[in-house]
């Protein structure tokens, strides 16, 4: 069989979005995001932003705190998996990049990040039964503050740990919606769209943190081709 180059097959791992839940501890907030074509005045013309490639998955937020290791889906914190159970899709990512390792050298810091491939309807040329994990924001637990995006691209790379896709770095303009539509950079489908961000953190007294998302119409219409 090593001759002809013939080997076992290995089911992949069955993929769970499911576990068992925990208490929420209170330091890791939510991240929801507001849609740019509900705000369209909230960013500031020439103000510095950066715009990031959507990615289609699961988001998740994971951090080493309280000397262990806490791991949450976008709405509910995940018991860390027994033996007999299948581990959901965001402790199998903290496996599979080692984040207790990578984590437990930013005390204090959480990264918030997608978990993509055989997740959604885009699977971005992954395997059957894989993962991916990009990181796109970090916060500090200790101070309670969302990382300007030079200093959280800082720690993304000190961690080793990969980012979603910069689109774009530079003055805001209105005309760079153009970037929520496209060909994803990670692969030969659609993109989902853009998220886009000032530079340095700041808020707005309507909606909070300025962050904001617009999907692309390719992706808004990709099922009824």
């Amino acid at each position: 069989h090593e001759r002809l180059g013939i080997r076992k097959y290995e089911p992949p791992e069955p993929l769970s979005m499911g576990g068992e839940n925990e208490k929420d501890p209170g330091f890791l907030p939510h991240y929801d995001i507001e849609g740019l074509r509900r705000w369209p005045d909230v960013l500031i013309p020439g103000e510095e932003v950066v715009i990031h490639e959507k990615l289609h998955g699961a988001s998740g937020r994971w951090a080493w705190r309280q000397d262990r290791m806490w791991v949450a889906s976008h709405g509910c914190f995940k018991k860390a998996p027994h033996d007999e159970h299948p581990a959901t899709i965001w402790w199998r990512v903290a496996k599979q990049y080692d984040l207790v390792a990578r984590l437990e050298t930013e005390p204090g810091l959480a990264i918030y990040g997608e978990v993509y491939g055989q997740v959604q309807d885009l699977r971005y040329g992954v395997e059957p039964g894989g993962l991916r994990l990009a990181v796109f924001d970090v916060f500090d637990t200790e101070d309670r503050r969302w990382l300007d995006f030079d200093a959280a691209t800082a720690a993304i790379l000190r961690m080793g740990l990969p980012a979603v896709p910069l689109l774009h770095r530079g003055a805001w303009s209105p005309d760079l919606v153009c970037h929520a539509d496209g060909q994803s950079t990670l692969a030969g489908h659609v993109r989902e769209g853009m998220v886009v961000k000032p530079v340095i953190e700041r808020r707005d007294d309507r909606l909070g943190r300025v962050i904001l998302k617009m999907h692309g119409e390719g992706f808004l219409t990709r099922k009824a081709r």
